[in-house]
């Protein structure tokens, strides 16, 4: 379990509550508490807004508590890009699925600058594909439409095609 998850269950055992009162109170379901709490996955933004309110807490009191506890997983947030080229397949892609948009990118801008600096070419590749899986998981977190800039464009005028 992570400090993160252990700081979770702390706060509603505090308040006494079990984990279907969480839900019964607009939490969200035992089995996403209970794995939140086991530090398995980070909530979304919704999911901690829930389990505050469940809790009797502010969002932002909430977040305090938690990041005083650490990272969700357990694992840097972001990782070092060295990190990124020891660290075994599997915690790897793990941190990758537990994380949020915000660190994965800085995670991609990081890992992808210190990639100019390796010169072992496999290395280098190692590196990149990893960064390419972080940046695959920003786009499943950030579709695409949300990035487009959407601001009204002024009109772009046209020569007219008269003889």
């Amino acid at each position: 379990m992570s400090n993160y998850g252990k700081r979770l269950r702390e706060l509603r055992a505090e308040r006494q509550l079990s984990l279907r009162e969480v839900e019964e109170r607009g939490g969200p379901s035992k089995d996403t508490m209970s794995l939140t709490e086991r530090g398995v996955h980070k909530p979304h933004p919704r999911t901690l807004g829930r389990i505050a309110s469940a809790l009797g807490m502010s969002v932002s009191d909430l977040q305090a508590e938690l990041e005083e506890a650490g990272s969700p997983n357990g694992l840097p947030a972001p990782p070092s890009p060295e990190w990124a080229l020891v660290a075994p397949d599997k915690e790897f892609d793990l941190w990758v699925k537990t994380t949020d948009a915000p660190d994965l990118h800085k995670f991609w801008i990081a890992a992808g600058n210190y990639s100019r600096g390796i010169e072992d070419a496999e290395r280098r590749a190692h590196l990149l594909w990893r960064v390419q899986k972080a940046i695959t998981q920003f786009f499943k977190l950030i579709p695409v439409k949300e990035i487009i800039d959407k601001r009204p464009r002024a009109p772009v005028e046209r020569e007219s095609k008269t003889a």
